[in-house]
């Protein structure tokens, strides 16, 4: 199950967000809040067709896997989850190394007393791990920001 903070943290990742070529299999969050949201996706160059979608109550409310290839125009109104399987590969870490520094990311911040930042799941300890090694961003509860050395 996907955390709302999770959710909000990929939300504001702009850079993962911008970067992502929609794939089939994909996880969504449908940011429109409406069950009868409609996106247009690419099976090809060539070939367009009305939107394919997986409900996927088991992992979250509003959550979806692809079943297709989202096109550009619908990225504004959906929001893509990597899941721990797509944020290693980000990482570019072999799993042993990626799970190593998720868990240093949580453990720092549960033992930092200054910080009120609580991270819950692999995922959002690992969205962690790719804002601060590719980009220099930390979170701060609501937005990713740039860490000042």
């Amino acid at each position: 199950m996907f955390t709302q903070n999770y959710i909000k943290m990929c939300e504001k990742a702009e850079e993962i967000q911008n970067d992502h070529k929609y794939e089939r299999f994909d996880i969504i969050y449908n940011h429109s809040k409406t069950k009868d949201f409609k996106i247009s996706i690419s099976l090809d160059e060539y070939y367009r067709s009305a939107i394919e979608y997986i409900e996927r109550e088991d992992i979250g409310e509003n959550v979806y896997m692809v079943n297709g290839y989202v096109s550009v125009w619908a990225k504004n109104i959906i929001i893509w989850l990597p899941t721990q399987e797509q944020l290693q590969e980000m990482s570019g870490l072999s799993w042993w190394k990626f799970d190593l520094m998720c868990s240093n990311i949580r453990q720092v911040l549960s033992e930092d007393p200054l910080s009120e930042i609580e991270i819950e799941t692999k995922e959002e300890a690992g969205m962690c791990c790719i804002l601060m090694e590719k980009w220099n961003k930390i979170w701060n509860g609501e937005k990713w920001i740039k860490e000042v050395n």
